[in-house]
């Protein structure tokens, strides 16, 4: 037996595979990811490291991974150990009774190894014998007593607790969400009965991970106001920023509560909260954490470029949601950002909570000037009237009304004003006003409340594509609360980064994330830096240096091993290996709706549009989102094939389309649906036809369409793909004010070439679902914007563009 307790933590081993065992179950390393020996196989395909959980009918349950043992929660279950590729499924024999169950995890992995040594990976899996590696405490809490309680039913069991209380805890658990589930008994420690409701209710929903007892009170007199945070591990590049903007804060009575789950705890918050008392540091381990919201990509420990080399699943399908783009909904394991803010909200102490973002900035004056906004005041000496703290019991909420955002990579400012029409809405289907007025409460970066307020009404326990938490704040305005917008000059700047530095083959982005990301990107007007950030700008520009870093040194990894790689202009995540890239040059004839970003107009009428496009058998870093579609006529090489489209795995940025075999019955044609359509008809019923994927009628059928199958094969734009040979290339800055055009040996009489002797390759702007809107583009001779439905001739590698009519004339000349 390999001599697991002989490697240290995080360390990585090559080892054979064991005796008698097919290729196909070879090993190719094992990994330690916990000191006390649990092991995990990893490999150059996985993205992230899992090491086990539990499954049961197909659905992942509460199990994760603590100090080398693995929490079960359910009656009877599955242990899935996953390898390269080779993921098994072993029974477990028998019922586990208890509240709790736990088993060895290092042991499982061993006696798994020998098991299917022993059996050849003969089929069915042999079952596992696990007696004597299962421990079943008696009860959980030390030995202490408990209460069960019933929070899913009203005026269900309540041993021992006052009946307003759990009125109050269940009322609390709707409102957090609707969807929620816990078990129908709920076993809490009996001192939960000098607990606030909410903190049961987090009791409950996080199986205890979150645990009021283990949280030590400090010694120190509770603060005025608590800024709270939630945080993972792939953010730990912006954990320095942020404390930055807390620590220059001029508001003298806070706390600093960090809410961070993940695999390991952040050194740098540990030490920060060991020298500064005003900061609180809670890790909680886990697994399944929740992964990055999509305006800001951070770190994972593996290459986030390995998504590339995942073989295509043809049954992965993303979906774009028309109208608002934060209302896109993002399926996460684990705990949501929005839990986590409500834990933190838990555990702090003070009388108004705020909230602070990874990667936002927040000016020295920020806290003082919200708090007088929100409770009103002279100044921010108002705080030592005895009178004021008696305002800060009662229910208040804002969010600012101006504000800035930062593109981190270039320190690029905008300015926001919500209580000012914002025309860029109107290219979503909504006027200028009320486009504006429906987002007022949408950002929660810059939210400040009373905790009355969050003891009244939870944040909503969910991920979405950028920031959206306005059911917190209009669930407070339907209740009557007092609730406005914060008229303040501007004093944060909601920070936002396309780059690429973290795979999202778990969870793929969707058009929705290129859209949030554009509309934070040309939103407002611009502006110069504000001078009160100045002071932050030179832990902001090593944020940016420190991404691109990482960026260059998981493409150099790749490069090395793969050859050169396609990938996005947008984010320069990698989307396909060259090496799987037809060398047949290949023009796609279409026609789609005409998407004008000047005029904010969108055609009704289709125009016809040609793209040069390179045909891929495999794009590990691209997922085909969408209903399928019949291919555009009179493209002979396609044929007996339906499309979808195809976006960038990390932006959504729209790459081109995925081709899959054209057998697949009609799907509804509403957003997001997936059902079949009725027969003879575009949607499933009128219900989803009139409000959307959510609603059917009584007589739907609601018939799911099926899965596509393969093979699939891919066609992208040229003009969308950077090619990558080697590491620290020359990447274009988005600065669409300076010409890239100029005469070189490279273009002199050569008319088809950029500057730098690429190939252009010919697009046309407005195309799909938010791909190559045209004020992306600007002709580098002539200077002249993109209109919707022109084509243009470009180099993705360059980002150097040339409209027709210039192209035309360099014909003529050379």
């Amino acid at each position: 037996m390999f001599d697991w307790d002989a490697l240290s933590d995080g360390e990585e081993v090559e080892k054979e595979a064991p005796p008698n065992v097919t290729p196909a179950a070879e090993v190719s390393g094992w990994k330690v990811v916990a000191k006390s020996g649990a092991v995990a196989r990893s490999g150059p395909s996985r993205i992230g490291t899992r090491a086990m959980h539990t499954v049961r009918e197909g659905k992942i349950l509460h199990g994760e991974l603590e100090d080398g043992w693995l929490r079960l929660t359910n009656d009877e279950g599955f242990v899935e150990v996953s390898s390269d590729f080779h993921p098994f499924l072993v029974p477990l024999d028998g019922k586990l009774g208890g509240s709790f169950d736990f088993v060895d995890a290092k042991s499982i992995l061993d006696r798994l190894a020998e098991e299917l040594s022993a059996s050849r990976h003969s089929k069915p899996t042999p079952k596992l014998q696990l007696e004597g590696l299962i421990t079943t405490p008696a009860q959980v809490g030390e030995g202490e007593d408990h209460l069960l309680v019933d929070f899913s039913t009203a005026g269900g069991q309540a041993e021992g607790l006052p009946q307003a209380w759990m009125e109050e805890a269940r009322s609390w658990l709707k409102r957090l969400d609707p969807k929620a589930s816990v078990p129908n008994n709920v076993r809490l420690p009996k001192s939960a009965k000098n607990w606030e409701p909410q903190a049961a209710v987090l009791y409950a929903l996080t199986c205890g991970k979150f645990d009021p007892r283990d949280v030590e009170e400090p010694a120190t007199p509770a603060p005025f106001l608590s800024v709270c945070v939630a945080t993972s591990d792939h953010r730990q590049s912006f954990h320095r920023l942020l404390y930055e903007c807390f620590q220059k804060q001029t508001f003298g009575d806070r706390e600093l509560v960090v809410v961070h789950t993940g695999v390991i705890a952040s050194e740098t918050w540990r030490s920060i909260a060991e020298s500064d008392k005003k900061v609180r540091y809670f890790f909680f381990p886990s697994t399944s954490a929740s992964l990055n919201s999509p305006r800001l990509s951070d770190e994972v420990a593996t290459n986030p470029f390995d998504a590339v080399l995942t073989e295509d699943d043809p049954k992965e399908l993303a979906y774009w949601e028309h109208g608002s783009p934060w209302n896109w909904e993002v399926e996460r394991e684990g705990w949501t950002k929005g839990l986590k803010r409500n834990v933190a909200c838990c555990l702090a102490r003070g009388q108004v909570i705020a909230h602070f973002d990874d990667g936002c900035l927040y000016a020295p004056e920020y806290l003082s000037r919200s708090v007088q906004a929100l409770l009103g005041g002279p100044s921010a000496t108002f705080l030592l009237l005895d009178a004021l703290r008696e305002a800060a019991r009662k229910v208040f909420a804002g969010a600012a009304s101006t504000w800035f955002t930062v593109s981190v990579a270039d320190n690029e400012f905008r300015i926001v004003d919500m209580s000012q029409p914002e025309p860029l809405w109107e290219l979503y289907g909504k006027s200028a006003h009320s486009g504006q007025y429906e987002d007022r409460f949408n950002h929660g970066f810059n939210y400040i409340y009373t905790r009355a307020a969050w003891k009244q009404q939870p944040l909503p326990d969910k991920e979405v594509v950028g920031t959206q938490d306005a059911d917190f704040l209009k669930a407070l305005v339907q209740a009557g609360s007092s609730v406005k917008l914060l008229k303040t000059e501007p004093l944060s700047a909601l920070g936002w980064h396309r780059d690429a530095t973290i795979g999202a083959k778990d969870v793929p982005a969707n058009i929705n994330d290129a859209v949030v990301l554009d509309f934070l990107r040309f939103r407002g007007r611009e502006c110069q830096i504000p001078k009160i950030f100045q002071g932050l700008l030179p832990s902001l520009e090593a944020v940016a240096a420190t991404l691109k870093s990482r960026r260059e040194q998981h493409l150099t990894r790749l490069v090395e091993r793969h050859g050169p790689v396609y990938v996005c202009t947008h984010c320069n995540f990698a989307v396909a290996l060259k090496k799987n890239a037809d060398s047949t040059e290949r023009t796609l004839s279409t026609r789609l709706h005409v998407v004008d970003g000047y005029e904010l107009t969108k055609a009704f009428a289709k125009e016809a549009m040609k793209f040069d496009v390179a045909q891929i058998s495999s794009a590990g870093g691209a997922v085909a989102e969408g209903h399928w579609q019949p291919p555009p006529p009179g493209n002979t090489w396609l044929q007996n094939v339906s499309q979808r489209a195809a976006i960038c795995r990390n932006c959504g940025f729209q790459l081109g389309w995925r081709f899959e075999p054209n057998n697949l019955p009609k799907e509804c044609a509403s957003p997001c649906c997936i059902m079949t359509a009725a027969n003879g008809r575009e949607y499933c019923c009128a219900s989803c036809r009139q409000h959307g994927p959510y609603h059917h009628s009584d007589n739907c059928d609601k018939k799911e369409a099926p899965k596509p199958q393969n093979p699939v094969s891919w066609v992208l734009v040229r003009r969308h793909l950077r090619l990558r040979k080697s590491a620290n290339e020359a990447i274009p800055k988005d600065d669409s004010s300076k010409s890239r055009h100029k005469e070189t040996s490279q273009n002199a009489g050569a008319k088809q070439v950029c500057p730098a002797g690429h190939p252009l390759h010919r697009f046309c702007t407005g195309q799909g679902n938010g791909g190559a809107l045209p004020y992306y583009y600007i002709c580098d001779i002539c200077d002249r914007p993109a209109r919707g439905a022109e084509h243009l001739w470009g180099c993705g590698t360059c980002d150097y563009d040339m409209c027709d009519r210039c192209w035309s004339r360099r014909q003529r000349v050379n």
